[in-house]
C-alpha cells in the first residue's frame, strides 16, 4: 500500500511523490498474509517468558546479588585472616629469633657442670619402655 502526497508543494518543495508505507518487502520475498505471520518462528518470544514471573525473577536475581556480595565478603574476611596470620608469625618468628640470640652458656655453669663429655649419646628405647608399661598393667 503506497500513499499519495497531495500536489500541493510541501517544505521540500516535492509535488505529487508517493512514498511506500510502513509495509517493508524484503527482496526476493512476497508479502506474507496476516495467518502466515503469526506462525513464523520471527515472532519467537522465548526471550521474554521471564516477564511472565518478574516477582520469581527478581526474587532469583536479588539472591543471586545476595550470595555473590556474601561470597565477596567471605573472600576478603579470609584474606585479612590470612594476612593476620602471617603478621601474628612474622612477629612470633623475630620474637623467637631475639630469644635465640640471647641464649648464651655461662662459663661458670660449664666449669661446675659433673656431666661426662665422653659419655655416648642417649638413645631412649622405646620398646623397652612399652614392654615395662604392658607388664604392669
Amino acid at each position: 500500500m503506497n500513499m499519495k502526497i497531495h500536489a500541493a508543494p510541501s517544505e521540500t518543495g516535492c509535488y505529487g511523490l508517493e512514498i511506500p508505507s510502513m509495509d517493508f518487502v524484503y527482496e526476493g520475498s512476497e508479502p506474507e498474509s496476516e495467518s502466515t505471520t503469526s506462525a513464523t518462528p520471527d515472532n519467537d518470544f522465548s526471550d521474554y517468558l521471564w516477564m511472565a514471573d518478574e516477582e520469581e525473577h527478581d526474587s532469583n536475581f536479588m539472591r543471586d546479588l545476595e550470595e555473590r556480595e556474601l561470597m565477596r565478603v567471605c573472600e576478603e574476611q579470609h584474606r585479612m585472616d590470612q594476612l593476620q596470620d602471617e603478621l601474628d608469625n612474622a612477629c612470633e618468628s623475630i620474637e623467637l629469633s631475639a630469644q635465640l640470640d640471647n641464649l648464651r652458656v655461662d662459663v661458670d655453669i660449664v666449669n661446675e657442670s659433673t656431666l661426662n663429655p665422653e659419655a655416648a649419646e642417649f638413645v631412649p628405647n622405646y620398646s623397652s619402655t612399652q614392654e615395662s608399661n604392658s607388664e604392669s598393667s
